[in-house]
């Protein structure tokens, strides 16, 4: 019995700190668009495009293993992750 117990706790572990079980979406896409960082622009400035600013902001943080302070230079090229089959991947082309 507490085999059995031990067992089912590995298994509800594991399921907690399962991906599907992220609350957010972005961690969860394997769709992604690269944006080239512009002068002046910050993980807030890209991600307030989207309706979910700070479950985007916190993905490109993330995603991208950006430091404490998230800091980003012009240039440099970052991975967006792209959730919603509407949103438009041009929009970021612009940036």
């Amino acid at each position: 019995m507490e085999r059995m117990m031990g067992l089912l706790l590995i298994v509800l572990l594991i399921a907690g700190v399962s991906p599907l079980n992220l609350s957010n979406e972005y961690l969860r896409t394997d769709d992604f668009d690269i944006v080239t960082v512009k002068s002046g622009e910050n993980v807030w400035s890209i991600a307030e495009d989207d309706k979910s600013v700070r479950d985007l902001a916190t993905a490109i943080h993330e995603i991208n293993a950006l430091d404490n302070d998230a800091r980003i230079e012009a240039g440099q090229k970052i991975k967006v992750p792209m959730t919603d089959i509407m949103y438009s991947k041009a929009k970021f082309a612009q940036k």
